[in-house]
């Protein structure tokens, strides 16, 4: 099933369960997504929508419209006209699009073309970043966006993981609209333990997996590329393993372009009193009035 991510829609696409017409979502689809959700199993419905009672069709008719414009839908529909995945997004305030995923049981193999096919639009309409609220059990839906590469936008839910994709290539930019001082994180973990407390001393947290990032390619700091992550931070935690031989290379890699680089042993306090003191560090240079 390769597709190139910017063949126009509709298209003709062929899964393992058979062949699928992708076209652009329109408001005379609202029957077949509600046939849709409501064929999945509970569990995908919740992981879906956080609750298990699928989307009333006013909720359905309202988010129809918000994917018609300013956002961009995309259904797969069967032979039988049946619609079997549909994904999208909503733009939001600050200027990305909120991201959205569901696939029929059976036609799991869509995701990826579905994921492609948004991404382009998204990207063709100038939306950077397309981000989505996970729950941080859902596996799939996780592995789906890994390949296209993703960041960890920090929120006190540890239930939930709020992520971002880029649609101009593997690594995000920053969430449009974060205002400084902007933390950006590099941990195997993903999600860093000390962000509570630098949030609450006033941070904005974003996490990458650095060196580890399951998105295609290698790190473009490690390469000598620049990164929109770190291009647009204000400073750096390296939260790499003591051993790992890329650990110091990521910090005189952040150094040498400018930017204020600490290990994880600098900023790795879970307290909120400790990490305002080290707020300052982080926070850009105010410009001189003279």
């Amino acid at each position: 099933m390769a597709e190139a991510a910017g063949t126009p829609l509709p298209r003709t696409v062929t899964a393992a369960r058979g062949t699928v017409t992708l076209r652009r979502l329109g408001p005379a689809d609202v029957d077949g997504l509600d046939a849709l959700y409501r064929s999945l199993p509970a569990q995908d419905r919740y992981q879906r929508f956080f609750t298990e009672a699928g989307p009333t069709r006013r909720t359905l008719e309202r988010y129809v419209a918000l994917l018609d414009r300013p956002g961009a839908g995309v259904v797969a529909v069967a032979g039988d006209g049946s619609i079997v995945a549909e994904a999208g997004y909503a733009r939001l305030a600050g200027g990305d699009g909120e991201f959205g995923i569901t696939v029929a049981a059976g036609w799991r193999g869509l995701g990826t073309v579905l994921l492609d096919a948004v991404v382009a639009l998204a990207a063709e309409a100038g939306v950077a970043g397309l981000q989505a609220d996970v729950l941080a059990g859902n596996r799939a839906m996780l592995a789906l966006a890994a390949k296209q590469g993703y960041a960890l936008i920090h929120i006190p839910d540890r239930s939930v993981v709020r992520l971002i994709m880029g649609t101009d290539g593997p690594v995000p930019p920053w969430p449009a609209g974060t205002p400084s001082p902007r933390l950006l994180v590099e941990t195997p973990a993903g999600q860093w333990r000390g962000a509570p407390a630098a949030e609450a001393a006033g941070l904005h947290v974003v996490s990458c997996r650095g060196p580890g990032s399951p998105a295609p390619g290698r790190c473009p700091v490690l390469d000598g590329r620049p990164c929109p992550l770190v291009e647009g931070c204000d400073a750096v935690v390296v939260a790499l393993p003591a051993g790992d031989p890329a650990r110091p290379a990521l910090l005189r890699a952040h150094r040498r372009r400018g930017k204020r680089a600490m290990e994880h042993g600098t900023f790795g306090t879970t307290d909120p009193a400790a990490a305002s003191v080290k707020v300052e560090a982080c926070r850009p240079p105010t410009p001189s009035p003279f």
